[in-house]
């Protein structure tokens, strides 16, 4: 099958926005346009990284020759593998973001079973000074600790 003809079956297989701009490249095609101008112009229209390669992939097995299918391959198990590491990068972020709002929730919880077990612990505490530097001390680690998960949960894949 020709690299035109599998644009064209593309154009009509595939979903808004790609299928329009698909049909766009093989009208232009049809116009007498070459592939390396008419594949240029899709990859400007559509900005990609994935597209770009795919682009890039054809123009050069058109133009050189070999085994395209071989390329496009390549290509679809290296877009499989990203997606599959994005995947799991996503559910790390996901535990360290919860482990952000969990950290302060279990010092608090912390903090009420102290003075349930013992009560009156804690009006102990807040009442002398050097247990006033210890709450405020355990609390902003506690916010220091969350803050630092929080921050370090925030990565563009």
């Amino acid at each position: 099958m020709s690299v035109e003809r599998a644009l064209v079956l593309a154009a009509h297989e595939m979903s808004e926005p790609a299928g329009v701009e698909l049909k766009r490249t093989t009208s232009q095609l049809a116009l007498g346009w070459s592939l390396n101008s008419a594949l240029t112009d899709l990859s400007e229209r559509m900005p990609s990284r994935e597209l770009n390669v795919l682009v890039r992939t054809i123009i050069i097995q058109s133009t050189a020759g070999g085994a395209l299918a071989s390329a496009l391959h390549d290509i679809a198990l290296a877009l499989e593998d990203r997606k599959q590491l994005h995947r799991e990068v996503r559910t790390a972020i996901i535990g360290s973001a919860f482990s952000a709002y969990l950290v302060p929730i279990i010092g608090l919880a912390a903090i009420i079973l102290m003075n349930m077990m013992k009560p009156g612990v804690l009006d102990s505490m807040a009442s002398s000074f050097i247990g006033r530097i210890i709450l405020l001390a355990a609390l902003l680690c506690f916010g220091i600790g969350a803050l630092l998960m929080k921050l370090v949960s925030r990565v563009e894949v």
